[in-house]
C-alpha cells in the first residue's frame, strides 16, 4: 500500500471517520474533537492536550487536502449510485399512469 494511503487512514482515524464520510461530517468531527483537546478546556495534562490538538489539525489538513484533489466522477453510472429511490423510479417510469410518479402529489 502507498504511504499516501496510510496516510490517509491513519488520519481517518484521528478524525474518527469511517471508509466514507461527507465533509460536513469531517468538519463536524474535526470541531468535536478540537473542543475536547483544546489545551484550555481539556482535564488531561496540558502537553498531552497540545500534542493531540497538532494531530488533530494535520489529520484534518490530510483529508481536505485528499478531498480538495479528488477527480470527481460525473458519469450517469456513478451519479446513479447516489441517486434516491424516488428519482430512479421516476426516471424508469416516468409519468405512466400506472406506476409513474405524478408531479402533484408532491407535497
Amino acid at each position: 500500500m502507498s504511504s499516501q494511503y496510510n496516510k490517509i487512514k491513519q488520519a481517518c482515524k484521528i478524525l474518527k471517520l469511517g471508509e466514507t464520510a461527507t465533509r460536513k461530517k469531517i468538519r463536524d468531527n474535526y470541531y468535536k474533537l478540537c473542543r475536547k483537546w483544546h489545551p484550555d478546556k481539556c482535564k488531561k495534562p496540558k502537553k498531552k492536550c497540545m500534542e493531540m490538538m497538532k494531530r488533530i489539525i494535520e489529520a484534518y489538513k490530510i483529508i481536505t487536502k485528499y478531498c480538495d484533489n479528488y477527480v470527481y466522477s460525473f458519469h450517469e453510472k456513478e451519479i446513479k449510485k447516489y441517486s434516491s429511490y424516488e428519482e430512479l423510479w421516476n426516471a424508469q417510469y416516468g409519468d405512466d399512469a400506472l406506476f409513474g410518479y405524478n408531479n402533484n402529489d408532491k407535497k
